[in-house]
């Protein structure tokens, strides 16, 4: 029997942190993203892309490296035919210190971009909380999650869906935010994409992921906990 994504998360003795995070890159066919700098044996790497279609976004085919049964998902949905959506998907792979995993992703619809970020001493990925909207608007909130313990990284991510939004404020309550990480580009119709992330310093709620835009868009989100 093959062995799941989950039941090969090491054990780590100290709390989950940041590495670093690869090139951030975009294309209308397939998405090549580059590695994470410094990374090592039984780090975790998680490419984060977002895919803009009409009228339902693709999800990219990752070759095994990335472990289908570990992908998390967030599509607007919907019935608006909307050539400006974007939907946010999220793909893991423990690094085992030697083999560099394949990193095309082939082309999942009209425009595709993203990167891989990498995170040390993680143990498991806790349950996401998915959110995504059809309706155009400023304002978005993706509910937060319940961490385990002490000191646990709460990443949240995003994907947006219209040309040249940039965020003019975006923050996970309760958490203090390490690193914040956007990206736009406004290619065949344009499309957004980013992450923010933190610890929280005792167990408990982490709070909601709220993200506000100057002008109106379709959001697709993920929080969850690294552990």
């Amino acid at each position: 029997m093959a062995i799941s994504f989950l039941d090969k998360l090491a054990v780590a003795t100290t709390p989950p942190s940041f590495v670093s995070e690869g090139a951030f890159n975009y294309t209308s066919g397939d998405l090549t993203l580059a590695m994470p700098g410094s990374i090592q044996d039984q780090d975790l790497l998680i490419a984060i892309i977002a895919t803009r279609n009409s009228p339902t976004p693709g999800n990219p085919t990752p070759v095994s490296d990335w472990g289908f049964a570990s992908s998390i998902h967030a599509d607007p949905g919907g019935a608006s035919s909307s050539s400006v959506k974007a939907a946010l998907h999220l793909y893991f792979h423990r690094y085992d210190g030697v083999t560099t995993p394949d990193n095309v992703f082939p082309d999942a619809g009209s425009f595709t971009m993203g990167k891989i970020v990498a995170f040390k001493d993680v143990t498991s990925i806790g349950t996401p909380s998915i959110w995504g909207t059809d309706t155009l608007r400023t304002s978005h909130t993706v509910s937060g999650v319940t961490t385990s313990g002490a000191n646990k990284i709460v990443l949240a991510t995003y994907a947006l869906g219209n040309e040249n939004l940039t965020p003019s404020a975006h923050a996970i309550a309760n958490v203090t935010p390490v690193s914040t990480s956007h990206h736009e580009n406004d290619i065949g119709g344009g499309a957004n994409v980013g992450f923010t992330y933190g610890t929280l310093a005792s167990a408990g709620a982490s709070g909601d992921y709220t993200f506000t835009t100057a002008v109106s868009g379709r959001m697709s989100g993920i929080v969850l906990e690294l552990t």
